[in-house]
C-alpha cells in the first residue's frame, strides 16, 4: 500500500543516518537500540531480517555470515565445543551443559515449534543482550536432537552450521544472530573494545539437550509450558497458539488433539478453554491470508495489539457471518467474506498504528463489529460497483481503499449512515467516493469515444475508420457489460446452490436429531438397544431396568401391568454363535417366566448347512427352550403369499413356537396368562397368512463401522447366504407377526418387545411402524439385544438413517409429540432474483437460451454483419474480434451450439436442471475423434498369448480382448460387420481378489494393486452399471441426504470453480487397493492354436495397472452406496473415447 511504501521510505532514510554514526563505548548502547528498532519495525523480527539479508533458504551467504562469525566470535581454548550434528551422551536433563558457537545455532524457521519472534519480544532481547549480555551459562537454551535438518550445510572445515533445533530458545538465538550481523556485516564495529562484556557472552552458547520425546506435538507443548513460565516471552496467547498449530497443521497433525494433551498438563490458567479455545478453533478455519495479516498484527504491536483473546470467540467476527433483521439485499451485501475481513483487520492494523503507544489498547466487541461492518460494506460495493462498470481495481485502491484506511471521516459517516438506514433502493453511487470511481469510469469511456470521433480533418475513409472504432468500442463494451452480468447471475445460481444444499443439510440434520430421540431418553422415546452381557442376571437386568422406566413414565401401578413379548429368531441358529444361542435362550426364559404377564414368540428353524439335519437344528433349539423352564407346546405358522422368484428356496410356511412359562397348564398364574393372550391372533387362529416374502434386494448387509475398515465385498450385488436370507424375514413379515402376537382391549397396560435377535432390526422397525400408526390403545417399546458391538453399532447407524431418510422422504410417520420438518424447498422470499438486464448500444439480446446455464445470450445485429464482417479494410479485424467474442460469451448461438456451454464463460448449471446436479465425468472429455492410437491390422496377424471371450460393441458383430506377445493389447474384430465401442464401455474386468490396506510400513502396495484413489469431483466411477461422475453420484444423494453423501476413504471438500458451483475436491485419508489374484490358466482353457482363453471379465488382472491407461481406455471404479458411504467395489476397465474396429481387423490399445 502507498502510506507504508512511504512509512518504509522514510524509515530506510532514517536508518541509513543511523548505520554512519560514530559509535564510541558511551553511545554503544543507545545507537545498537535504535538500529535494531528500525530494522525491526521495517522486516517484522530477527528471522525476517536474517531471510531478507541472507535469504530464506540455504545458500553461499550463510556459509560467509557463518565464516565471519567463526573469525569474529573465536572459540574459547578452555571449553569443548560441539562440532557434529549429534550431542554426546549424557547431556540431557540435569547433566552438563554443552557448548556450541554462534554459527552453530539455527534460525531457520524449521528449527523451532513456535512462530519467528514478534518484534515487542525481540526489542526486548536486544535491550537485555546490550544491557546484561548474552548470558546462557545460567540459562541455558533447551536443543533436541532432530531427525531433519533444513538444508544442510557445512564450514570449510565439514563442520555443519546453523544446526541446532530448540524446545526453548529460539527467540534468543535468533535474535542474538541478527545483533551479530548488524554489529559484524552492517556496522564492522570492534565488539571486543566497545562491549567487551557481550563480546565474551558471545564467544560460546551453553545449552542442554531437552530429555522429553522429540516428536513435533511434545515439544511443541514444552515450549508452551516453559513459555508459560517465562518473563520476556509470556505464555501463549491465542495469536502464538494460532502460528503454532498451523505449524503443526502443516505436518499432519490434529490441533484438537494438540490442544487436549495441552490441557491435560497444563495449568488452569495456561489451559486453552472456554473463549480462548472457541476463538482458536475459529481462526484456524481462515484462509492462510487472513492468518498472517493477524499475525503481523500481532508481532507489530505485542501486548498492545487491538484484539483480545477473548473477542476472537465471537462467530460475527469471522468469515461466513449472515446478520439479521435486515433486507434479504442488505444480508447479501454484509455476509462477511474473506476480502471483507482481510480489508477489516488492516483497518485495525492501520488504526492502532496511528496512536502513541500509551493509547494503544484492546478494542471492545462492538468496536470490532462496528467496524467489520463498515469493511464488509466496502468490500461488497467494491464488487457491485465492478459488476455495473468497467472499473480498474487500482482505481478502487487509490479512491475508496486507500481514503478508509487512512481514516477519511466523511467517508466512514457515509458507510454508517448507510448502514443504519439499509434502504433498499441504496446503491453504491450513493456513497460519494463510489459516485466519484463511476465518474471517472464513464468519463474514460467516454473520452475515449469522443477520441475515436474527433479529427481536424475528416476524409471519406478517415470517417469509415472512425465508424469501425466507435462500433467495435461500443460492442466491445456491451460484451464486457453481458459478461458481468452473466458472472453475477451465475453467482446468485451458486450462492442459491449452496443455500439450498445447506437447507437440505439443515432438514436432513432436523431428522437425525428426531430420529436420535427415538432411542434417547425424553418423550418421544420407544427403541433401545443394548447388547447381550456375559452373565444371564446382567442381561436380565437391562429388561428390568427397561421395565422399570416404563413403569415410571405412564405411572402403572406395578410390572403386572407391562405385557412382555421375547421375540426369538431362529430361522437359522448358525448364524449366532454357540454362547449367544444359551444367552438367548435364557433371557427369553428369564422374561416368560418371572416378568409379569409375558410370553415368547419363536421362528423355527427353515435352514440348516447339512442338507437332511433340520429336525436336528430344531431338536436342538427346543432343548435349549426346554432347559430354560419354557413351554413349547403351542404352535404357529407364518404362510407366505408367493414365492420371490422360481429359485426362491425358503419355504412358503414358517413354523413357530408361541412360549409359555413352564409347568402345568392348570396352574392359576397360567390361566391368568392364558385369558390375557387369548385374545391374541396367535392364539386365535394359529396362522398368519398373505405374508410377503422378503426379497433379497431389501435385505442388509451388517458391515464394519470403522472409518478405515476395507470394503466387504468386491461385488456389486449384494449376494447374500441362505442363512441370512432365511433370517431376514423382512419388515412385512415381522410386522404381521407383532400385530398378530399383540393381546386386544387391554386398559392402563404396555407392551415391551424384547427382541433377542435383534440383527437387522425388522422388529423394531414393526414396533415403530405399528406405534406411530396408532392401530393399538396401548403404548408399544421395543428392546433389541445385538450379538457383539460391532453389529450394535451397525444397528445404531442403522436404525438412526432408516427413520431420518423415512421422515425426509414422507415414507415414515414422525413420533407423536416431535416437531414437524421444516419444508423441503427454500422459502420464496429467500431465493434472490435475478439482476437485471444491462442495456446494450451494439449488440442485441437472442432469443435463444444458453441450456447450460438457462440465461439468455446476445446476437449479433445482421447490419452490423452486413456492413463489416467481408470489409476490404476492417473484415479481417472484425473477424477476429467476433471469435474472440464469441469464444468469451454466448454469442451468436446455433440451434446445437445453444444447447452448449461457451467454452471459457463459467459453465454452471441453473438450479433444479439436471446440469446442475451432474457435472460431466472427466475421463470422458476427450475428442470424439474415432482410433488414433495405432493404425489398423489384419486380425490374423496378431501373436496372440491370451485371448478374451466376446466383447461386444452397439453396432451388429463381434469381437475379443487379446493380450499378445510383449503384453500389447489389441480389440480383435473377427466378424464380418464394424465393430463400435462407445465410451463408457466397460472393456475388461479382474478376476477375484481382495482388498488391503496400505499403511506405511504395514503393507506394500504391488503393480497389480488398483488404489482406490479419486481426486475431484469431475472423475468418472461405475455406479448401478452407469458411468458418472462422482460429483453426479454425490449430488443424487445431496438431493435428499447430504450429511451421508462423503466418500469412503477420502476428506470431501467443496471447492466451487468458475465451471462448477459444485465442484469438490477429494484428499485420500486412509490409502486403500484391490488386490487381484491370478485367473487360472489351465490347458482345458487353450483355443484350437493352443493359446491360452480367459473370460473377459478376468482378463484385467493379467497385466499391471498402468498397462490399461491408453489412449482409448483407462481403470474406473464401481462404487456403492453403504452405511459408511460411498464406497468402492472393484475396478474395471472402460473405454473413453469413440471406437470403431473394422470388419477383420484389430486396433492396439497405446498410450
Amino acid at each position: 500500500m502507498l502510506v507504508e511504501a512511504t512509512a518504509d521510505a522514510a524509515l530506510l532514510q532514517q536508518l541509513d543516518t543511523e548505520l554512519k554514526c560514530q559509535v564510541q563505548p558511551e553511545n554503544f548502547r543507545e545507537v545498537l537500540l535504535r538500529v535494531c528498532d528500525l530494522l525491526l519495525d521495517h522486516h517484522g523480527g530477527p528471522v525476517q531480517y536474517l531471510q531478507s539479508e541472507l535469504g530464506a533458504e540455504p545458500n553461499a551467504a550463510w556459509t560467509a555470515f557463518a565464516a565471519d562469525l567463526e573469525r569474529r566470535f573465536p572459540r574459547r581454548p578452555d571449553l569443548t565445543y560441539v562440532d557434529g550434528l549429534q550431542y554426546p551422551a549424557g547431556c540431557q536433563g540435569q547433566a552438563s551443559a554443552i557448548k556450541v558457537s554462534l554459527w552453530q545455532l539455527g534460525w531457520h524457521p524449521d528449527c523451532s515449534s513456535k512462530p519467528p519472534t514478534f518484534k515487542p519480544a525481540a526489542r526486548k532481547l536486544v535491550d537485555e543482550f546490550l544491557t546484561h549480555s548474552f548470558i546462557t551459562a545460567s540459562d541455558n537454551l533447551l536443543l533436541y536432537q532432530s531427525e531433519s535438518y533444513p538444508g544442510r550445510m557445512e564450514n570449510q572445515q565439514g563442520a555443519p552450521i546453523f544446526f541446532t533445533h530448540y524446545v526453548k530458545g529460539a527467540a534468543r538465538a535468533s535474535t542474538i544472530l541478527m545483533l551479530a550481523h548488524v554489529l559484524v556485516c552492517k556496522m564492522d564495529l570492534d565488539v571486543a573494545s566497545l562491549n567487551p562484556r557481550l563480546y565474551d557472552s558471545m564467544l560460546a552458547v551453553f545449552c542442554k539437550e531437552s530429555d522429553i520425546p522429540t516428536d513435533a506435538v511434545a515439544i511443541a507443548l514444552e515450549n508452551a509450558t516453559l513459555s508459560a513460565r517465562g518473563d520476556i516471552r509470556k505464555q501463549h496467547d491465542v495469536i502464538t497458539w494460532l502460528s503454532k498449530l498451523l505449524i503443526l497443521k502443516g505436518k499432519g497433525l490434529s490441533p484438537t488433539e494438540v490442544l487436549q494433551r495441552w490441557n491435560e498438563s497444563a495449568t488452569r490458567e495456561a489451559a486453552v478453554v472456554g473463549n480462548k479455545r472457541t476463538g482458536l478453533l475459529l481462526l484456524l478455519k481462515l484462509p492462510t491470508e487472513s492468518a498472517q495479516l493477524l499475525l503481523k498484527h500481532s508481532s507489530t504491536f505485542g501486548n498492545d495489539s487491538a484484539f483480545s483473546n477473548e473477542v476472537f470467540a465471537h462467530k460475527r467476527l469471522h468469515p461466513g457471518y449472515t446478520p439479521r433483521g435486515m433486507p434479504r439485499q442488505w444480508q447479501t451485501r454484509m455476509t462477511v467474506t474473506v476480502d471483507g475481513f482481510n480489508l477489516f483487520v488492516q483497518y485495525v492494523h492501520a488504526s492502532q498504528a496511528r496512536k502513541i503507544k500509551d493509547n494503544r489498547k484492546n478494542w471492545d466487541k462492538s468496536a470490532l463489529e462496528e467496524t467489520l461492518s463498515m469493511a464488509q460494506l466496502l468490500t461488497s460495493l467494491m464488487v457491485e460497483i465492478q459488476n455495473q462498470h468497467a472499473v480498474h481495481k487500482d482505481l478502487l485502491l487509490e479512491k475508496v481503499i486507500h481514503p478508509f484506511l487512512d481514516f477519511d471521516p466523511n467517508f466512514e459517516l457515509e458507510l454508517q449512515s448507510a448502514l443504519s438506514e439499509c434502504k433498499a433502493e441504496f446503491q453504491p453511487a450513493d456513497i460519494s467516493k463510489f459516485k466519484d470511481v463511476v465518474a471517472v469510469a464513464l468519463a474514460n469511456r467516454d473520452s475515449k469515444m469522443t477520441a475515436i470521433g474527433q479529427g481536424p480533418r475528416i476524409t471519406a475513409g478517415e470517417l469509415e475508420k472512425q465508424a469501425f472504432e466507435v462500433m467495435l468500442a461500443s460492442a466491445e463494451h456491451d460484451v464486457q457489460s453481458y459478461r458481468a452480468w452473466r458472472t453475477k447471475c451465475l453467482d446468485r445460481d451458486s450462492a442459491q446452490y449452496f443455500q439450498q444444499l445447506q437447507h437440505t443439510a439443515r432438514r436432513q440434520k432436523q431428522a437425525k436429531e428426531i430420529a436420535a430421540s427415538v432411542t434417547a431418553a425424553g418423550p418421544t422415546w420407544q427403541i433401545q438397544l443394548d447388547i447381550f452381557k456375559k452373565l444371564d442376571t446382567a442381561n436380565f437386568a437391562i429388561v428390568t431396568a427397561i421395565a422399570d422406566k416404563i413403569q415410571r413414565l405412564h405411572q402403572l401401578s406395578d410390572r403386572e401391568s407391562i405385557h412382555c413379548i421375547a421375540f426369538l429368531n431362529w430361522s437359522a441358529p448358525a448364524i449366532f454363535s454357540a454362547q449367544t444361542q444359551k444367552a438367548q435362550a435364557g433371557l427369553c426364559g428369564g422374561i416368560v417366566n418371572g416378568l409379569g404377564r409375558s410370553i415368547g414368540v419363536c421362528l423355527s428353524p427353515i435352514h440348516f448347512y447339512k442338507r437332511g439335519s433340520l429336525h436336528k437344528a430344531e431338536q436342538n433349539c427346543l432343548t435349549l427352550l426346554t432347559n430354560s423352564a419354557l413351554n413349547t407346546d403351542t404352535r404357529f405358522a407364518v404362510a407366505y403369499a408367493s414365492k420371490t422368484d422360481e429359485r426362491e428356496k425358503r419355504p412358503m410356511l414358517h413354523p413357530g413356537f408361541i412360549l409359555f412359562p413352564g409347568g402345568t397348564d392348570e396352574s392359576a398364574a397360567h390361566k391368568v396368562l392364558w385369558q390375557i393372550w387369548r385374545t391374541s391372533g396367535l392364539l386365535s387362529k394359529g396362522a398368519i397368512t398373505d405374508v410377503s416374502m422378503n426379497p433379497s434386494q431389501q435385505m442388509h448387509v451388517i458391515e464394519d463401522m470403522r472409518d478405515d475398515a476395507l470394503p466387504d465385498s468386491s461385488d456389486t450385488a449384494t449376494h447374500l447366504s441362505q442363512v441370512e436370507k432365511a433370517v431376514q424375514i423382512g419388515e412385512d413379515a415381522a410386522r404381521k407377526v407383532l400385530q398378530a402376537a399383540l393381546p386386544q382391549g387391554l386398559s392402563r397396560a404396555a407392551i415391551l418387545v424384547v427382541d433377542l435377535s435383534s440383527h437387522t432390526l425388522e422388529l423394531a422397525k414393526a414396533c415403530y411402524k405399528e406405534r406411530v400408526a396408532k392401530t393399538q390403545q396401548t403404548p408399544i417399546y421395543y428392546l433389541g439385544m445385538a450379538e457383539s458391538e460391532s453389529e450394535l453399532e451397525w444397528q445404531r447407524h442403522h436404525l438412526e438413517s432408516w427413520l431420518s431418510e423415512g421422515y425426509i422422504d414422507g415414507s415414515i410417520g414422525l413420533p407423536p409429540g416431535a416437531p414437524s420438518l421444516m419444508p423441503k424447498e427454500l422459502p420464496s422470499d429467500v431465493v434472490t432474483a435475478l439482476p437485471p438486464k444491462p442495456d446494450l448500444n451494439t449488440l442485441a439480446w437472442s432469443a435463444k437460451k444458453d441450456e447450460v446455464a438457462g440465461l439468455p445470450t446476445l446476437k449479433t445485429p445482421d447490419k452490423i454483419l452486413q456492413a463489416w464482417h467481408d470489409h476490404a479494410v476492417y473484415g479481417s479485424r472484425f473477424q477476429e474480434w467476433l471469435t474472440q467474442s464469441r469464444a468469451a460469451i454466448p454469442l451468436d448461438l446455433s440451434e446445437s451450439a445453444s444447447t452448449k456451454a461457451s467454452s471459457s464463460s463459467n459453465k454452471r448449471g441453473a438450479p433444479g436442471t439436471s446440469e446442475s446436479l451432474e457435472p460431466p465425468p472427466k475421463v470422458l472429455k476427450s475428442t470424439t475423434k474415432e482410433e488414433d492410437a495405432a493404425a489398423a491390422a489384419a486380425a490374423a496377424s496378431i501373436p496372440v498369448t491370451i485371448s478374451g471371450s466376446g466383447t461386444k460393441g452397439k453396432s451388429s458383430g463381434g469381437g475379443k480382448l487379446v493380450i499378445a506377445v510383449g503384453k500389447r493389447v489389441f480389440i480383435v474384430n473377427e466378424g464380418s460387420a464394424d465393430l463400435l465401442l462407445q465410451p463408457g464401455s466397460t472393456l475388461a474386468g479382474y478376476y477375484k481378489g481382495k482388498f488391503v490396506a496400505l499403511k506405511s510400513g504395514q503393507e506394500e502396495a504391488r503393480l497389480a494393486d488398483v488404489p482406490f484413489t479419486l481426486t475431484d469431483s469431475t472423475d468418472s466411477v461405475l455406479h448401478e452399471n452407469k458411468i458418472q461422475s462422482v460429483g453426479q453420484v454425490v449430488a443424487q444423494k445431496r438431493a435428499l441426504t447430504p450429511l451421508s453423501a462423503s466418500v469412503c476413504y477420502h476428506e470431501l471438500v467443496d471447492q466451487p470453480n468458475a465451471e462448477d458451483a459444485k465442484h469438490f475436491i477429494l484428499t485420500l485419508k486412509s490409502p486403500i487397493a484391490f488386490r487381484p489374484e491370478n485367473a487360472p490358466t489351465t490347458e482345458d482353457k487353450k483355443d484350437k492354436d493352443g493359446c491360452y482363453t480367459l473370460p473377459q471379465t478376468s482378463m484385467a488382472g493379467c497385466l499391471d495397472t498402468l498397462a490399461w491407461e491408453t489412449k482409448h481406455t483407462s481403470i474406473t471404479w464401481a462404487v456403492k452406496w453403504q452405511a459408511r458411504g460411498l464406497q468402492p467395489v472393484r475396478p474395471v476397465v472402460v473405454v473413453t473415447r469413440k471406437l470403431t474396429v473394422k470388419a477383420g481387423q484389430a486396433v492396439e490399445l497405446v498410450k
